[in-house]
């Protein structure tokens, strides 16, 4: 082969790796179980599962979470996801008001949660939906409220979204925890999944795209 066409097609691999690097979809999936985890009435230790990501990505460019639970009484649950040090409150006593201490009657969650958009803040699904009593579905953002469940209302700040976990490495462990923290109804926690896009962080990037760089202008110089 020609020695400048061998340069060409080195620099040309380069760049198409350099480019395939700059968004590395990853999906994970777990915390799943025959017959579902049982999430024990009024018992404030809740539960825990967790799963290790390893992912050739190094920064989280955006991210969807998957929740499937039944049962229970969708009030009483608090949810938040962990994970590089960040959290996120995806559920805090969902439909608690000043005037509805108890929050909302359903019975149990098949949705999914994103940062932003979707069908609004879960905490107040009733204003945007009526359930008759079912499972919620759909895309929603996640409650966000990082404050103790006992006071927790619609009113309060959103602190703690999905956006926490923006920006972060996937790699490493992931832990949801779920709690039901007052009485009447016992739940399961079916199952639940992180999806997302990560990519190379800015000086990995950079590097890549600089020894594109070079050996494009090496090839120009040998080609002259």
């Amino acid at each position: 082969m020609n020695p400048s066409k061998k340069l060409a097609s080195i620099v040309f691999v380069l760049v198409l790796q350099a480019g395939h690097a700059s968004a590395q979809s990853f999906a994970f999936t777990g915390g799943v179980v025959a017959g579902g985890l049982t999430i024990r009435d009024n018992d404030p230790t809740g539960l825990a599962t967790s799963f290790h990501l390893s992912n050739p990505g190094t920064v989280i460019k955006s991210l969807t979470v998957n929740l499937e639970i039944t049962g229970t009484f969708n009030g009483d649950l608090y949810a938040y996801l962990e994970h590089a040090g960040s959290f996120a409150v995806l559920l805090n006593r969902v439909g608690r008001t000043a005037l509805n201490p108890d929050g909302y009657p359903d019975s149990g969650f098949g949705v999914s949660f994103v940062p932003s958009g979707g069908l609004g803040d879960i905490h107040d699904y009733r204003a945007i939906l009526d359930p008759s009593g079912g499972a919620i579905t759909g895309t929603w953002q996640a409650d966000g409220r990082n404050v103790d469940p006992g006071v927790s209302l619609d009113t309060g700040p959103r602190t703690a979204g999905l956006h926490e976990l923006i920006g972060t490495d996937p790699n490493g462990d992931w832990v949801l925890f779920v709690a039901d923290l007052a009485p009447g109804g016992e739940g399961k926690l079916v199952g639940w999944s992180v999806q997302g896009v990560a990519v190379p962080e800015p000086s990995e990037w950079a590097s890549m795209a600089g020894v594109a760089l070079v050996g494009f202008a090496l090839w120009r110089r040998w080609k002259r």
